[in-house]
């Protein structure tokens, strides 16, 4: 089993379409968060757009057609109308073999080690991304999956100049390394706190299948 602390990575969360995200980007926009969902990445039947604060993110996934070269099962969950948060990645430092063995030692369920993989230039060449994952079930009682990644070397440094726009730029807010965050599916609605305070967003749309990860948050002024 991992040990010690996962710290938070990213959420998976499928939306329906191109107007949710215009609905999203004038919600963050009034909450001066930046986000530009044109910057994100598009491959054979799916586009991504990141929200990101520092080098954490929300990652929105809008699948556009069923042929898609996204997480087959997730697509799968796409089309049979299921929007919302998918699952909730945590970095590990740990080699995943070695977690992978430590699970099933423990009669825990999970996925195979997955990496992705794009195909592109008429499928001549492939893009390998720097990381690996492992899924576990869902939560107990939710359909939100559990996801492990693991950087390779020097991964994060050569990402940096790709977590744009980023919110911890313009000082809307620096996570507390750490500690928690606070999620839970419903629309993205960030609140305006005073310095100090703990801050909290809402993410999808089926109050049934919620989750919530608290996370305090430093609010600083653009000008500090």
């Amino acid at each position: 089993m991992p040990s010690g602390l996962m710290p938070f990575d990213h959420i998976v969360v499928h939306i329906a379409g191109a107007q949710d995200v215009s609905v999203l980007k004038s919600n963050l926009d009034a909450a001066n968060v930046p986000f530009e969902p044109d910057w994100g990445k598009s491959a054979k039947g799916f586009k991504v757009s990141n929200v990101w604060i520092g080098r954490d993110y929300f990652e929105f996934v809008e699948i556009t057609n069923d042929d898609s070269v996204w997480r087959h099962e997730w697509v799968q969950r796409h089309l049979a109308g299921e929007h919302g948060a998918y699952c909730v990645f945590f970095r590990v430092d740990r080699d995943l073999e070695a977690i992978a063995q430590s699970l099933a030692q423990a009669n825990i369920a999970h996925g195979v080690i997955e990496q992705t993989r794009f195909k592109w230039l008429f499928g001549l060449l492939e893009k390998r991304l720097p990381w690996r994952y492992l899924i576990l079930p869902p939560l107990p009682g939710s359909r939100i999956e559990i996801g492990l990644i693991q950087y390779e070397p020097g991964a994060a440094e050569k990402n940096k100049p790709y977590m744009v726009p980023n919110g911890e730029d313009v000082g809307a807010c620096r996570a507390k390394q750490g500690t928690d965050c606070h999620h839970r599916l419903g629309w993205c609605q960030t609140q305006t706190v005073p310095a100090g305070a703990s801050a909290w967003d809402k993410y999808g749309s089926a109050p049934d299948r919620s989750i919530r990860l608290f996370r305090p948050v430093e609010v600083r002024n653009a000008a500090t």
